[in-house]
């Protein structure tokens, strides 16, 4: 919760406006519509008085100035503020030194840390070493540590590589922004919201498909990543470039980085999935059902550690059994493994350094689905449901990903009721700890949504995008969420009321008290409100793009869509649609015993025959992983010399390869 002592000193005797708080005080009053987060209104709006005066738009967003729009701190104080426009990674480096620099007084690599990543030079003390990759970070000025990311690809002892790509989260629009100096020439390849709803799907929106950071080797042991094991060579190289990539961090470091990130974004993400505007009910829920992103994960936690279990991730979705393995014997691994042809291609390995890599169900999309869950859209039974569907194939399901046809729209939902006050139904506990599981790195089957590509461009040459729904809640009271009113408790909107009391702000004094200029920032900074014409006790603005055509989509109403549109399916009970028709109309939980008897069934295979058939499994998953951009190098993921069809699966009843 926000600490309101703060923020009425900070705001007492002011008159707010929804994204350009205190630019006059400032100095140099922003554009209308310009965000100025922190108060902070002295990058420039006008593109001839830029850094960088040419920055190429590649978003889709089809509109001028896209990059005024952009209070990321790479556009705020390296491309429109500041002096000079630089060109390379190390130039970038260095006029954040000059411009960056509260909390970073020390000079030098202050604030700065860097890991590395490499799929060849951890085998044989570093001698098969390829290539390094690094992730830099700067923390300064009281950011946290994902909010400016540099990757930065073949860095050596030598020289730092001039292009690079750039992550830099806005504060304002809660997001992440990407951009690449390639050639001595800036672009800005979108958002997260881009990503995700389908205006920019080139280079960064291929790899990023869920909108957030990406590292496929999330948990333990980091595989590729200095973490359980110390790569050759990486400190050396680290400490080549002090200045430019600081201290020297870890896999693990990278994914709590990560992960933090990642909520971040989450929270935003499915705040604006809400909205009709930004897509369907099935785009909301796809990550549910569907492969967006793929982690990797292995059987061995150390380089030199045996194999005595695979992982139960390997087999099922961490959302219906999160912990656990199935026991492997090392030697009947390694016969099996043999058998297969299993290698690693190109570098005469028998095995990747952290044996048996296979994919795995990612850390983001069951983080989406713990925010869908945790916001009453859908419930634990509901998830359980929809994971039940093919259940021994918790990545690149067709069957169940296409279950998504029989979402109801937003229009049904509307139409199917009142709006549940409660701000959803259902268990509220239940799946994978939002903690839990695996990953954020790259993957499948997001189709994107709504929204129109627009023609690349300048993003120098708009203002900002929609604004998604918030939280449902109690009933709305009365008033203009925009505007201050000391005598009123609450706003008209049910939903920007509900995410400022109860929700993501959860600031009762609003509801319980008055509705100050402090609920009106709250609701503009962190509950999608927009306000564009500005707050303040004599201002009328309409708040525009109120989320009420979301107000039934809870998880009733969601269940109860579906079973509608199944039933008029007619389907037969074996099929996808039909097993998931008897799912949501079975109150019964079946599914643990499901899953028991299917683990169980596992377990008492004899050990090489259950091998082989993973070998056959991962051999599958391998072929579909590769189809996904995130998956840029072979050395990754081992390889076999088996030929299987592309519907293998594990049996649910026998755990036997069909």
């Amino acid at each position: 919760m926000t600490s309101r002592l703060n923020l009425k000193h900070l705001f007492s005797g002011l008159a707010m406006t929804a994204t350009l708080a205190a630019c006059e005080e400032a100095g140099t009053a922003g554009d209308e519509g310009v965000a100025c987060p922190g108060g902070k209104c002295d990058a420039p709006t006008d593109p001839k008085d830029f850094a960088c005066k040419s920055v190429s738009d590649r978003s889709g967003r089809g509109r001028p100035n896209v990059l005024a729009e952009l209070t990321d701190p790479i556009s705020q104080l390296v491309l429109r503020g500041g002096e000079g426009c630089p060109t390379t990674f190390r130039d970038v480096n260095k006029k954040l030194r000059t411009e960056d620099v509260k909390g970073c007084e020390g000079g030098g690599g202050a604030g700065v840390s860097t890991r590395t990543v490499t799929e060849t030079g951890q085998y044989s003390g570093g001698k098969l070493l390829e290539l390094f990759r690094v992730v830099t970070s700067r923390q300064c000025n009281g950011r946290q540590d994902f909010e400016i990311l540099f990757s930065l690809f073949g860095p050596t002892k030598q020289a730092l590589p001039s292009g690079v790509e750039i992550m830099a989260f806005d504060a304002e629009a809660k997001e992440f922004n990407y951009y690449t100096v390639e050639g001595g020439e800036w672009t800005f390849h979108g958002s997260s919201s881009d990503f995700v709803e389908g205006r920019s799907k080139e280079r960064c929106g291929g790899c990023h498909s869920g909108g957030g950071l990406v590292m496929k080797e999330l948990d333990t042991p980091w595989a590729n990543w200095t973490g359980h094991f110390q790569t050759p060579g990486s400190t050396e190289l680290i400490n080549a470039f002090k200045d430019d990539l600081g201290t020297e961090n870890s896999g693990a470091d990278m994914e709590n980085l990560t992960n933090s990130g990642n909520r971040a974004w989450t929270k935003t993400r499915v705040t604006r999935a809400l909205d009709p505007k930004n897509g369907t009910v099935a785009d909301l829920l796809r990550p549910l059902f569907c492969t967006v992103e793929i982690n990797l994960d292995s059987a061995a936690d150390f380089e030199t550690s045996p194999v005595s279990g695979i992982p139960v991730d390997m087999f099922i979705d961490p959302q219906l059994r999160t912990f656990g393995s199935i026991g492997m014997k090392d030697d009947i691994y390694k016969e099996a493994r043999t058998a297969a042809g299993y290698t690693v291609p190109g570098l005469d390995q028998a095995d990747t350094f952290f044996k048996f890599m296979f994919v795995e169900r990612s850390k983001s999309d069951n983080m989406y689905v713990d925010e869908l869950r945790d916001r009453g859209v859908i419930d634990a039974g509901f998830v359980k449901d929809v994971l039940a569907i093919d259940m021994t194939r918790p990545v690149f399901s067709e069957e169940r990903c296409g279950l998504l046809e029989f979402a109801p729209t937003f229009e049904e939902l509307a139409a199917s009721g009142e709006p549940d006050t409660t701000g959803g139904g259902g268990e509220s506990d239940g799946g994978a700890e939002s903690d839990g599981g695996s990953g954020n790195d790259g993957g499948a089957g997001n189709d994107g949504g709504a929204g129109t590509a627009g023609d690349s461009g300048d993003a120098t040459t708009g203002v900002g995008g929609d604004s998604g729904s918030g939280d449902e809640g109690a009933p709305a009271g009365s008033g203009n969420c925009c505007v201050a009113d000391p005598g009123r408790k609450g706003c008209e909107n049910a939903e920007i009321q509900a995410c400022v009391c109860t929700g993501v702000v959860g600031d009762s004094v609003c509801c319980d008290s008055n509705w100050d200029a402090i609920c009106v920032m709250e609701a503009v900074q962190q509950c999608s409100a927009s306000c564009p014409m500005g707050v303040g006790e004599d201002a009328e603005p309409a708040l525009t793009a109120g989320p009420r055509a979301t107000a039934a989509t809870n998880a009733a109403s969601i269940r109860a869509g579906f079973i509608a549109n199944l039933k008029k399916a007619n389907p037969t009970p074996d099929s996808p649609a039909g097993q998931l028709l008897a799912n949501l109309e079975n109150t019964d939980d079946v599914h643990e015993v499901r899953v028991n008897a299917f683990l169980q069934a596992c377990e008492d295979r004899d050990e090489r025959a259950l091998m082989d058939d993973l070998f056959k499994i991962v051999t599958w998953q391998r072929e579909l992983a590769y189809s996904q951009p995130v998956m840029e190098f072979q050395e990754t993921m081992a390889k076999t010399n088996l030929s299987v069809p592309p519907s293998i699966r594990l049996d649910p009843a026998t755990c036997v390869a069909k």
